[in-house]
């Protein structure tokens, strides 16, 4: 279970990064 917390973090993550870059 721990893989789909990382990968939902991860996803997260990787959103608000793409917002913040454009």
């Amino acid at each position: 279970k721990y893989a789909v917390i990382a990968l939902t973090k991860y996803g997260v993550f990787t959103t608000l990064t793409l917002h913040s870059t454009e």
